[in-house]
């Protein structure tokens, strides 16, 4: 989204709209209002950020391999840590930059252990609000604006017209409404695989 807006300012647009007064933040020390709408605003942004193949979040980044043996699973020489700020589980995993993809890992917890000396991972991270697309933006308002409704106005009414405006009908399965849009323009963003004359995928989405 354009501009330095932060993440208060994005709740309380949507409290504004459910009919409610803003936060001043997210703590819960400042008031039992301000820690539920820190939790329902994490939690709604990581559901929504994660749940689709947002172009504003992925990115591509090498993984050093831990060198304590403790950590290592039978049948794996190798273990690496996944990033702290992913969404998710790892899209794809290569020998490098420019290879193909690795099929022989396992994941478990926070680690994904491999045979491989060297792996790049593609991933989902977590995005800011400055870091979103208007249209995104304007989603994860809409839908904040329905978990407002529900769990603090404690208006079922007013939370299915919000949640109906952010996702569409039930039958959309949570990608019609504003969401389709904000999909529609995401894929119009994104830029197709290109590939190097060994066959291996360029990745462009590094740090």
């Amino acid at each position: 989204m354009a501009g330095s807006v932060t993440a208060v300012e994005i709740a309380n647009r949507a409290l504004a709209r459910t009919g409610l007064g803003p936060v001043q933040s997210f703590d819960e020390a400042d008031g039992p209002l301000e820690g539920a709408v820190g939790l329902i605003y994490s939690s709604l942004v990581d559901f929504v950020l994660g749940s689709n193949d947002w172009h504003c979040t992925r990115t591509a980044q090498e993984l050093a391999a831990l060198t304590s043996p403790a950590v290592v699973m039978p049948l794996w020489d190798y273990a690496y840590q996944l990033p702290a700020d992913r969404l998710g589980p790892p899209v794809g995993v290569f020998k490098d930059y420019d290879s193909r993809p690795v099929t022989a890992y396992q994941l478990a917890d926070d680690l994904i252990h491999t045979n491989e000396t060297r792996i790049v991972i593609t991933y989902h991270r977590q995005v800011g609000p400055t870091g979103w697309p208007a249209a995104l933006g304007r989603v994860i308002e809409t839908a904040l604006c329905a978990e407002f409704a529900a769990s603090i106005a404690e208006n079922q009414s007013k939370s299915d017209r919000f949640k109906a405006q952010a996702y569409g009908t039930p039958a959309d399965a949570g990608r019609g409404g504003e969401m389709a849009i904000a999909l529609q323009m995401d894929a119009y963003s994104s830029a197709p695989d290109v590939f190097n004359d060994q066959g291996g995928p360029l990745l462009t989405a590094r740090r």
